[in-house]
């Protein structure tokens, strides 16, 4: 559930409401919008089991103010401001910023949301800007909205919707985006998760909840729209190649992070998506390596020219770099967790035995060094396939000493 969908959006309601100013809200609401949308919603906000839901995915423990004003700031940045018609503090510093748009100001505003620490905002995004008054404001907003303090659930929810309506979407914003709303999830606890819910209740005076684990259930649901919303992020990376690039910027951190004792699940969730996804691609490019191999031994066998063969081991080179390069999130994940890279090893040996075939069969000395030398680069980071290539190389190199010296 996106926010801009909550019900507590689309009557604007508030946590602290009680049932009398939800109906007076939802009366409002249809006479000046859908009057199913906003029947619906008063249904799921006066049913305390179902309510349980959208307070999930709306802003726990925000100030109602503060939260009217985040949300008119990401209202802006989409482009559909009408969560409120009246002026408000935010609206007002927005416009007395040097800007054209007020929309620019709102993105630059929820940027803070993805960093922890301010000063490491200001010192990455503005330390070009020479509009002190803008920082000054920046600041000041940040600071009114308690942008740092923000519980872990109602960070990760705005983060998922600021995610969801990027500008931007090059291949390292989109991984610290990516990256935010994995710390921020890590960050939930479902105790005490539960304990604000129940204090809004309170004030609300709608009835508590007494089991946790409905609380874990949501905070799972929760894991599974963020999934939804970072593969839909990934899938507006146009380029192939920035896509990659993102979820290797995944890895690394995630490699980081977990050297740290922390596990970030949704990091691993989304490399494990991405594996699905890529699995048949990397399955077809194996099989396009085995095609060029024996193209490659067809071509030896028949004594074709040096010039058909150089461009053979071209394309398969070039085909075990395809392959290497999109398995790579896979293996560096499952190095990670303490899994042999079995898959790189499949694909090395194979390639490797047709080198050696090429040269005891048909003495291929330079075109079996070349493709011995092209897999202990493209697979460096496997210690028992750089071993088992560098004897071989070894070997192969003290024949064409031989050689030289006899020549």
């Amino acid at each position: 559930m996106d926010l801009l969908e909550n019900p507590f959006y689309i009557l604007r309601a508030t946590p602290q409401d009680d049932i009398r100013k939800i109906e007076e809200l939802a009366a409002e609401c249809s006479l000046l919008s859908d009057a199913d949308a906003c029947m619906k919603a008063k249904s799921i906000l006066i049913n305390p089991r179902k309510r349980i839901s959208a307070e999930a995915a709306w802003l726990p423990d925000v100030n109602p103010s503060h939260a009217c004003e985040l949300l008119i700031l990401l209202e802006s940045s989409a482009g559909n401001c009408h969560y409120s018609s009246k002026p408000t503090s935010i609206t007002a510093a927005l416009f007395s910023l040097p800007y054209t748009e007020v929309s620019n100001v709102a993105d630059e505003v929820l940027e803070l949301l993805k960093l922890s620490e301010k000063h490491f905002l200001f010192d990455r995004i503005f330390k070009s800007t020479r509009h002190s008054k803008k920082i000054d404001n920046l600041i000041e907003i940040s600071e009114f909205l308690g942008i740092d303090n923000l519980t872990p659930i109602a960070r990760a929810n705005l983060l998922a919707a600021r995610m969801s309506r990027l500008p931007n979407h090059t291949s390292d914003n989109v991984a610290k985006w990516i990256l935010a709303i994995a710390q921020a999830f890590e960050s939930i606890n479902h105790e005490e998760l539960c304990a604000i819910i129940n204090e809004e209740r309170r004030k609300a005076g709608f009835s508590e909840i007494t089991d946790v684990s409905v609380i874990a259930i949501e905070i799972q649901s929760r894991r599974y729209y963020y999934q939804q919303v970072i593969k839909s992020v990934l899938n507006n990376i146009h380029s192939a190649k920035e896509r990659l690039s993102s979820i290797m910027k995944l890895v690394d951190e995630s490699t980081i992070v977990h050297k740290r004792n922390r596990k970030p699940i949704l990091i691993d969730d989304t490399i494990d998506a991405y594996a699905v996804k890529t699995t048949p691609i990397l399955e077809n490019e194996e099989k396009n390596i085995k095609t060029q191999d024996q193209k490659l031994r067809y071509a030896a066998d028949t004594k074709s020219s040096h010039i058909t063969l150089a461009e053979l081991v071209d394309k398969l080179s070039q085909s075990v770099k395809n392959w290497h390069i999109m398995a790579q999130p896979i293996l560096l994940k499952k190095k990670r967790m303490g899994f042999h890279d079995t898959e790189s090893y499949r694909v090395a040996m194979d390639v490797r035995r047709l080198a050696i075939y090429l040269f005891t069969e048909h003495d291929k000395l330079n075109i079996s060094q070349q493709i011995l030398n092209m897999l202990r680069e493209v697979f460096a980071e496997v210690s028992t396939i750089v071993e088992r290539i560098t004897t071989d190389l070894d070997d192969l190199n003290k024949i064409a000493d031989q050689r030289e010296q006899k020549n």
